[in-house]
């Protein structure tokens, strides 16, 4: 493990954890773990995640703007809710459209995991700028997948936290839950 790939793991793992808790310090210190995957994939030739960390950083931007927005709106922390069937349905739609372009993209330098994970990433880190408690599924799915992908380049500890991320995205997702049904009360 190199000292760059520890910096990564301590920061998103914060940021995972502050993200649970509805704290904006998520998207602080997921800046920092973004930085800091992105010299990790490049290096390890990953660069379809190497390019999503400044979606990423993009995102990151978005999402405290977002979560700045509701609290100037008489709200102490960010609103929690469900995707709507028609935003499913475009959510769906628009999946399937990228998913599509991202195949036509495969090249020698990418493989089927990297743009998978790159992909619903992307659409995991928009719905958790949003508050929608889905983001919660589909980070599981992408940290099963990069789970694998990470333990075949090599970066085990990187596996390891990912399992972690899994773990705490169950618990995020029960938590936001909670809060879901405390606020329909």
């Amino acid at each position: 493990m190199t000292t760059v790939e520890l910096v990564a793991v301590i920061f998103t793992l914060f940021s995972v954890i502050y993200a649970a808790n509805k704290s904006i310090l998520n998207w602080a210190y997921g800046v920092i773990g973004i930085v800091m995957y992105a010299i990790i994939f490049f290096e390890r030739s990953l660069y379809y995640n190497f390019l999503l960390q400044f979606v990423y950083l993009i995102q990151s931007i978005y999402g405290i703007v977002e979560w700045r927005k509701n609290k100037s709106n008489n709200q102490n922390t960010l609103k929690i809710s469900y995707l709507n069937i028609k935003n499913r349905s475009i959510f769906v739609d628009i999946s399937i459209i990228l998913l599509i372009l991202y195949f036509l993209n495969i090249t020698q330098y990418t493989s089927l995991l990297d743009i998978i994970t790159s992909f619903i990433s992307i659409i995991a880190t928009y719905m958790l700028a949003k508050g929608k408690i889905e983001n919660w599924i589909l980070w599981m799915v992408v940290d099963v997948i990069y789970i694998i992908l990470f333990f075949t380049v090599g970066l085990y500890i990187s596996a390891f936290l990912y399992l972690i991320y899994f773990i705490l995205c169950i618990w995020g997702y029960i938590k936001w839950s909670k809060i879901i049904k405390n606020e329909k009360v």
